[in-house]
Order: C-alpha cells, then structure tokens, then sequence
C-alpha cells in the first residue's frame, strides 16, 4: 500500500473521529425517521432508537436544541440540493425557467417530506 498525500487530503481521521461521525451520523438518521414518522424528536426516544440512553448521546450532541440544529440543517441542505439540481436543468440564460423549475422541485420536495416541511417551516423551533 503506497503512501497517502496528507497535503493534498488533509489529515486523515482517527479511528475514534471516524466512530464518532458515524455515530452522529446515527443520532441523525434516527431523528430523521422520528420526524417521517410523526413522532416528537427528544433525546430518549432518539437514544433508544440508537440503541444509547439519553445522557449519551450528550458525548455527541450538546443538547435537545443542537439536535434540532443538526437535523434542521442536514434538511436545508437537502432542500438546496434538490433547487439546486432542478435550476441546473434548465437554460441558464432563462432565469425564469431556472426560477420557475426551482419552485417546482420546492414544492414537490414539501409534498413527498411533509413531516421535514413542517419541521422546517411550520415549527417555532427552527
């Protein structure tokens, strides 16, 4: 095995910060499923989908408002990337087109992630 350019990649995780991210990653997607499912996002019902207490998954997240943080960000990202790919369809010399593709993936993106949609947009805690 040859060696790895740490200049070009940058340093190379830990085994531990890899753990870790996969953990988060984890605690991400089982709020995730919590939200697809209606149910309220705290931190027990999120543990015990992880298979961890609630006080643990304080070594990962700082808190109920840093878990709605996390997951309220994973969604934008999610939502832009969806605007994003649909702009990129079309003519970018048309900016209508571009605007009008954009409200379409939008709103087809609210109607297939409801839950997500009411999370983002209808919950005062975000």
């Amino acid at each position: 095995m040859g060696d790895v350019n740490t200049e070009i990649l940058g340093p190379l995780p830990t085994r531990r910060e890899r753990a870790r991210a996969q953990t988060r990653y984890e605690i991400l997607a089982a709020a995730r499923d919590l939200v697809r499912q209606g149910e309220e996002i705290n931190m027990r019902a999120v543990g015990r989908a992880v298979g961890m207490t609630a006080p643990a998954l304080y070594r990962y997240v700082d808190g109920h408002d840093d878990l709605l943080d996390l997951l309220g960000g994973s969604l934008y990202e999610e939502l832009i990337d969806e605007l994003t790919r649909a702009r990129d369809l079309v003519d970018s010399a048309d900016l209508i087109a571009r605007l009008i593709a954009m409200a379409h993936a939008f709103r087809n993106w609210a109607l297939a992630h409801r839950q997500e949609y009411g999370l983002l947009f209808a919950s005062p805690l975000m």
